[in-house]
């Protein structure tokens, strides 16, 4: 079994940290505030609270499209920002929240947790120094295994610590009953945002992208064959992605609402032994599971299985937290 794909996940959570500690946009009003701290952050103000007429599109009739006729005005003096994918209110919200927490962690003071580990973080030359030394315990572990029973003890070790796999066991309120708290298992499997990522013509860019960064982050870690190994991680990843629901059906409560023992999933779908998986996920109470995307689940968990079979499958471990 290849566990090249693993790898991958173990050193891009490096750089999934610097963009997480380095990429924070602008509020509009609170621009040039990157370099103070966060109690001297201009305040925002979004004006008067109420319908706003002059947003209005007049000559748009309301029964032919109720939302330019509503928002028509408003639409064409707006303009989206070229770094998001819309604007208003709730994006200059989020923008200056992300401009207040970078403040806050570029003051932290040194001697502080926060300051300790962003003061760290930031010290290139003393990463440069350490090379891939923090990573090889982790690149070890995962060359050590060598059969699927393990790969799913691993899969499940790395939940909730700094990891995730080809399923996304999560606790959330029961859709039937909110007044209690359900594990729900989702379909996973996938480094790039969405299956329409894998699928349509429109990623091909993005798709071209990921796969020469695979292929560059396995020859960054001495991995063999790196070329012929990215191919084969987009090759599985893409049949994750045929397999996987669409964002549609996704947003389906009657669709995703489907309750199942663990005994019935083992059933359903026996790829893998889900007992082992969910006792390394550390779920200890697991009478019953929320399946969201059900045929997804099963489809998936046979190309996993497919690997015992001699089928060359690159398991996926997303190191992204």
């Amino acid at each position: 079994m290849n566990n090249a794909t693993a790898l991958i996940r173990v050193a891009s959570a490096v750089v999934l940290a610097g963009v997480m500690l380095s990429a924070a946009p602008d509020a509009r009003q609170a621009a040039h505030s990157r370099a103070r701290p966060a109690d001297t952050l201009a305040p925002m103000h979004f004006g008067k609270w109420g319908v706003d007429l002059k947003s209005l599109d007049p000559a748009m009739k309301p029964g032919d499209d109720f939302d330019r006729y509503v928002n028509g005005g408003w639409s064409r003096k707006t303009e989206i920002p070229a770094d998001q994918p819309s604007t208003g209110v709730a994006f200059d919200v989020f923008n200056l929240t992300q401009a207040q927490i970078r403040s806050i962690i570029e003051h932290a003071p040194p001697a502080s947790q926060l300051g300790g580990m962003y003061g760290s973080f930031m010290n290139e030359q003393a990463v440069e120094a350490l090379d891939d030394k923090p990573l090889r315990a982790d690149l070890k572990r995962l060359a050590a295994i060598t059969d699927k029973d393990a790969f799913t003890k691993f899969m499940g070790d790395t939940n909730g610590a700094f990891g995730m796999t080809l399923f996304g066991p999560g606790v959330a309120p029961d859709p039937v009953n909110p007044s209690m708290n359900t594990l729900f298992l989702g379909q996973a499997g996938l480094g790039l945002p969405d299956r329409d990522y894998y699928l349509t013509a429109t990623f091909k860019p993005q798709r071209d992208a990921y796969r020469a960064y695979i292929e560059r982050t396995f020859t960054l870690i001495g991995y063999a064959a790196p070329a012929k190994t990215a191919n084969a991680v987009m090759a599985f990843e893409t049949a994750v992605a045929k397999a996987s629901w669409p964002a549609a059906d996704r947003r389906d409560i009657d669709k995703v609402n489907n309750p199942m023992s663990v005994a019935d999933l083992q059933a359903y779908a026996p790829g893998l032994s889900w007992d082992a998986y969910l006792t390394s996920s550390r779920v200890a109470k697991r009478d019953h599971a929320i399946v969201l995307e059900k045929t997804a689940i099963k489809d998936i968990a046979a190309l996993y299985e497919a690997s015992r079979a001699g089928v060359q499958v690159d398991l996926m471990v997303r190191s992204s937290g």
